[in-house]
Parts: C-alpha cells; sequence; structure tokens
C-alpha cells in the first residue's frame, strides 16, 4: 500500500461550491427544532406579549411611550421603553406574518449565530471532528435563552463586534470598515437591547491589550508605529461607539435608567435567569450540563495548544465565562465566543509533535491510520470550499413565504408557531373575555401580564418588568403569592375579584381552600401544567 503523503492534502481546489457545509446542516437543523419540532419553544416566556404590544402603540402612534401602557396599578408612571426598535420590529413583522414570521426571522438569527460561530472555528483552523460537537454543545447550552425578545440582538451584536475587532487586531480589516462596523451595530444595539454597555467594554478590552503591546519593550521602531496606530483606532473606535449609544430617544438618561436598574435590587437576584447555573442533574439543568462539556475543551486546549487566542480574545472568553457561571442568562454568551478560540487554540497543539515518532516506530499501523485519515481529511477540505450557504438561503424563503401565507402552502400547515396552549393561559383568558371581568380588579401571574396586555388588550395588575414595579411593589406582590401573612387581607383592600395563576402554585392551592374563592375556569394537559382562574363568589 503506498503511504499517504502530506502534500497530497496541502492542494486543495479554491474554487468555492454550491454544495452544503456542516454549518449549512447546524442553521437547518435549529430552525427545524425551533420552527417544527418545538414551534413554541421561543414563545416560553409570555413576556414577548408586552414587546408586542408596545411595537404596536409605538407603530400606530408614530412615538416612543414615556408612561407605562400595561399595568393599571401604576398607570402614569415613567416608563423608558429601551427595546423599542426591537418591538416595533417584531410587531411590524407579526403584523405581516403573524407569530410565524416573528418565529422565522427570530430562529434565523439564532442559526445565524451558531453558522457563523461554526464557520470562523473552521477557519480558524479546527478540526472538523472537533469543531462539530463543540458547536453542538454550545448550541444546546445557548438553548437556555432562545425566546423571541430582544436579547437575541445582544447575541448577534457580541459575535459581530468580537469577529470585527479581533479581524482589526490581527490587521485583516482596516480603520474605516471597523468605524463603520462599531458605529451601526450600536446604533442597533442601543435601540433594541441594555446589554449594550458590553460592546464599549470589549472595545476596551481591546485597547488595553493594544496599549500593552505598545509599550512591550524590543519591538523595532516599525512594530512600534503599528501599535501606535492600533491603539489610535481603538480609542476612536471607543468614542464612536460611545457617541453611537447616545442616539436613542433617551439620550443621557438611558444610562441613568440602566444604573438604577443595576443597583443590586433583591427582586433581580432571585429570578431565575440571573442565578448562577445548577449543575444538580436534572433535565431543567440541561443547558448547564452542555456548559460543562464546553468549559474542559476551552481549558484543556489552553494547556495542549501551541496556537494561543489573542490577549483580548482570551480576556474575552473569561470574562463571559465568569458571566455565565454567575447568572444562567450569560451561558449563551460563553458559549458562543469560545467555539472559534477553541478551534484556534486546537488547530495545532503539541500532540502534533508526539504522534508522528510514536506512528513512525510502527508502519503499518501508521498506514492504517493514514488509510482512515485521508478520506476525512479530504472531507474537511472540501468542506471549506462549501462556504456559499446556498441551502439556509433557501430554507429561510421557502418558510418566509409560509409565514407570509397565514402557515399553509398549498393548502398544507406548514408553520404552527406561537405561545403554548398548554402552559400558558388560554381557555382562562377566553372566559375572562367573553364574561367581562373588570380588568382593574384582577390579579394575575407576573410573567403572564404581558400575554394577558396582548391577547386581551386589558391592562393587568403586574408583569414581569422588575425593573418598573420596584421592590417594595414586588414584595407586596410576593407576600400574596407565597401566601404568607396577611395575604388574604391585601387582596381584600386590592379589590381583587378574580385571580389568574398556574395550577401548580402556592397561592393556587390556598385559593382552593378559602370559602370566598371558586374556581372559574382552568386549562392545561394535567395538574402540573396550566392555568387556572378563581373568582369571588359574589362574581357573576
Amino acid at each position: 500500500m503506498n503511504e499517504i503523503k502530506s502534500d497530497e492534502l496541502s492542494k486543495p481546489e479554491t474554487k468555492l461550491l454550491p454544495l452544503p457545509d456542516v454549518g449549512d446542516l447546524l442553521f437547518i437543523g435549529i430552525m427545524h427544532i425551533l420552527l417544527f419540532a418545538r414551534p413554541d419553544y421561543m414563545f416560553q416566556d409570555a413576556s414577548t406579549g408586552w414587546h408586542l404590544t408596545a411595537g404596536q402603540w409605538i407603530l400606530e402612534n408614530h412615538a416612543i411611550p414615556k408612561t407605562d401602557l400595561f399595568s393599571y396599578t401604576f398607570p402614569d408612571k415613567a416608563w423608558v421603553a429601551y427595546e423599542w426598535l426591537f418591538d416595533l420590529v417584531a410587531y411590524a413583522l407579526t403584523l405581516a406574518g403573524g407569530l410565524n414570521l416573528l418565529a422565522v426571522a427570530v430562529a434565523t438569527i439564532i442559526s445565524f449565530i451558531f453558522l457563523k460561530v461554526y464557520d470562523r472555528a473552521r477557519a480558524e483552523g479546527g478540526p472538523l471532528g472537533l469543531v462539530l460537537p463543540v458547536t453542538i454543545f454550545a448550541i444546546f447550552a445557548s438553548a437556555i435563552h432562545w425566546l423571541a425578545r430582544p436579547h437575541i440582538i445582544t447575541f448577534l451584536c457580541i459575535l459581530l463586534y468580537l469577529t470585527k475587532l479581533e479581524d482589526f487586531y490581527r490587521g485583516t480589516i482596516s480603520s474605516v470598515k471597523l468605524y463603520l462596523y462599531i458605529g451601526l451595530l450600536m446604533i442597533l444595539w442601543v435601540n433594541c437591547h441594555p446589554a449594550f454597555p458590553l460592546g464599549i467594554i470589549l472595545i476596551g478590552i481591546y485597547f488595553l491589550a493594544a496599549l500593552k503591546r505598545l509599550i512591550k519593550p524590543g519591538d523595532t521602531d516599525s512594530d512600534k508605529k503599528k501599535n501606535l496606530e492600533r491603539v489610535k483606532t481603538l480609542f476612536i473606535a471607543g468614542v464612536i461607539a460611545s457617541g453611537a449609544t447616545l442616539i436613542n430617544p433617551y439620550g443621557i438618561d438611558l444610562y441613568k435608567y440602566i444604573i438604577e436598574y443595576l443597583k443590586g435590587s433583591t427582586v433581580i437576584a432571585n429570578t431565575d435567569e440571573f442565578r448562577s447555573p445548577d449543575f444538580h442533574f436534572k433535565l431543567k439543568n440541561i443547558h448547564s450540563f452542555f456548559l460543562l462539556f464546553l468549559m474542559p475543551f476551552f481549558l484543556g486546549g489552553l494547556a495542549i495548544t501551541k496556537h494561543r487566542p489573542s490577549l483580548p480574545y482570551f480576556s474575552t472568553c473569561l470574562l463571559f465565562l465568569h458571566m455565565a457561571l454567575s447568572a444562567v442568562r450569560n451561558i449563551p454568551l460563553f458559549a458562543i465566543v469560545s467555539v472559534p478560540a477553541i478551534g484556534l487554540m486546537f488547530s495545532k497543539t503539541i500532540l502534533h509533535d508526539t504522534t508522528r515518532p510514536l506512528t513512525s516506530a510502527f508502519p503499518k499501523l501508521k498506514q492504517t491510520i493514514d488509510k482512515f485519515a485521508y478520506p476525512v481529511q479530504q472531507f474537511a477540505q472540501q468542506e471549506m470550499l462549501c462556504k456559499m450557504h446556498i441551502l439556509p438561503i433557501i430554507y429561510v424563503v421557502f418558510v418566509t413565504v409560509a409565514a407570509f401565507c397565514g402557515g399553509s402552502i398549498g393548502g398544507a400547515k406548514i408553520l404552527s408557531s406561537g405561545f403554548s396552549t398548554s402552559e400558558m393561559p388560554t381557555k382562562t383568558l377566553q372566559y375572562i373575555k367573553e364574561n367581562k371581568l373588570p380588568f382593574d380588579r384582577g390579579f394575575n401571574h407576573d410573567n403572564w401580564g404581558g400575554l394577558i396586555r396582548y391577547k386581551l388588550g386589558q391592562r393587568v395588575f403586574i408583569d414581569d418588568r422588575a425593573d418598573f414595579y420596584g421592590e417594595e411593589f414586588y414584595k407586596k406582590y410576593g407576600a400574596i403569592v407565597q401566601t404568607q401573612p396577611g395575604w388574604s387581607k391585601q387582596l381584600d383592600e386590592a379589590k381583587i375579584e378574580w385571580i389568574l395563576m398556574p395550577k401548580n402554585s402556592k397561592l393556587a392551592a390556598a385559593l382552593k381552600t378559602e370559602p370566598q374563592w371558586k374556581v372559574a375556569c382552568e386549562d392545561g394537559l394535567n395538574e402540573e401544567f396550566g392555568s387556572i382562574l378563581f373568582v369571588r363568589n359574589n362574581t357573576d
């Protein structure tokens, strides 16, 4: 048998091929799961409802709301609609193609992110056999926060910001291109999600790294000049990004609002998405386990690599790893930034130096290894040429057309995205509507507030905007739902006549034992999931 020569693998074709690559299949897989296998997955959080309501108000009034649109408890309180652009676009999409079109748009963004993550890891030299499973781990880890909500824009902007900053740091894009990307992306980011300061932090990390290189001893005059230009460019990029954050309806006041929000409210601290990951083996913690799968590749790669990430990229990975371990909502951020770094680190490791001497001592073993490795390496090389991404484009066009056609094509139902009918209120909302229960006498589960407002068009007692209602009001709400002493009296004082809660809530169990309350309606598949509606016995 002839030995496979290494130079046979070093001369791949350079012409791009229209065939799908593995990244395209990952793209299609994510889209299929979100649109067909789990069409309600992105609508698990009923808060999407208040985003759509805000977008509707903006579109109809051609203005940004200044006071609350959702509660009857604080109808005139000032409200900062800091995610107004996402809300507007989301509602416009539903107006054109219903929740199906919104689902297609959000699923496309998520799928695009991980297509680019995979492509970047492969472009860094990551072997196909490693990049594929690591990307899959990242996909499942990040799925914990795949919701039709504005933070999806933060995921996208983090990826694009980091990619362009790293490209500039390596000298592969110009200063002008960096300025354009940084400025335009920030205008989008600041009007869609309040995590936009992360963009400035990323620029700061790269600026400090460039500054460190500038003062490095032993560099030539030419190197010092290049480093000085790099420092200047990153400083200007920081100024541009900072200036772009002021292009929002609230100007500098948006920063004040965010500072108030982050002052350490106990309400935020006790919110599920702000808690640290739970690594106990439970199905609901599966995303945390995939985070654990990612970490050994990242840390192990550092131990054996001969291609280390740049200092700012490595620092960014550590920052997001810390954030992921602090709050589950940040797990997707580490998943997105770590995969390309892992691909780079495993592109060349110390194992490459030790395997050949070992196999040369056993020529038959080497021939066997080369026999099986050659077709895999050939496929990996050909796969690198299949980056036209035609299949994802065709797929997105198809599902977009289906959404515009009401979810059907040729009479066949294709899409059925929307809020879960088994876990979210459905029959109970219909009962409230048909019986015209007074909106200003209702008490509701906070996370369902946005859905009630969107579905019924009426104001609610509370929704899940903890930053708006404040700690004191949330404490009162918490005292009622946890049936703390005096909870029934608080309902009487507020003149509450109907209550909508999850079936498995503590308040629902307590109300069933109270003679002044009766079950009017309930829905859901079983006693564990679904909603239950109580009305006072004197309420028709």
